[in-house]
């Protein structure tokens, strides 16, 4: 059976990518500086930084366990091609257009964290892209921390993915959520009834 990976996962915009570029996914991510594949590497290493919202770190574990600085000269070099290559630049923007739209269109599969995430804000009355931008100031700030608290229970997923997901932020932004979750949670009885409300509602929706 083929795998299903979340859309704007590093191994999601592969997977598209071999399709759009006529390769395999295998590929690219085994692609050296030396390989047949070389461009397909560079170009998917691009993509991933324009639209995963992972950090180079992950991507580059992703596309053959290189080193972060391996990708970003990936991401480089296409810019720079980009900027002398029409023909290129045509081809890399038209990838980069259908994982955008594939993305818009995608359906987030059941359990996932875009599926935690879209389910908690359905709950919260927000939309998923509010949560996940949320900053420390942000108005949308208390659906952040109850979405980051919920994902942590329910998905079973490190806090460094689940960080990935939600802005982008460290594993400590993410733990610390939780924590001021759980002591809000302690004090105040009608927050604690909405948070564990939305936790059985996912859990039944899981299971």
């Amino acid at each position: 059976m083929a795998k299903v990976f979340e859309a704007e996962s590093v191994d999601w915009i592969v997977d598209q990518a071999a399709g759009f570029l006529g390769v395999k996914p295998a590929d690219i991510k085994k692609a050296s500086a030396h390989s047949t594949h070389r461009d397909s590497w560079r170009i998917a290493a691009y993509a991933a930084c324009e639209i995963s919202g992972r950090s180079v770190v992950e991507i580059g574990r992703v596309l053959g366990g290189v080193d972060h600085s391996r990708i970003i000269g990936a991401r480089e070099v296409v810019r720079e091609r980009i900027a002398m290559d029409p023909e290129f630049r045509t081809r890399v923007s038209k990838l980069l257009k259908d994982l955008r739209m594939a993305k818009r269109n995608s359906i987030p599969e059941r359990g996932s964290l875009a599926w935690i995430v879209e389910q908690a804000a359905g709950f919260l009355a927000v939309k998923p892209a509010d949560i996940k931008t949320a900053s420390s100031r942000s108005k949308h700030r208390e659906s952040w921390l109850i979405a980051a608290y919920v994902v942590l229970e329910a998905s079973k997923r490190s806090a460094v993915e689940i960080g990935q997901v939600l802005g982008g932020v460290s594993r400590f932004r993410i733990i610390a959520a939780r924590e001021m979750v759980q002591e809000r949670m302690a004090k105040d009885r009608k927050f604690n009834a909405k948070v564990t409300k939305l936790l059985e509602n996912l859990r039944v929706a899981l299971f």
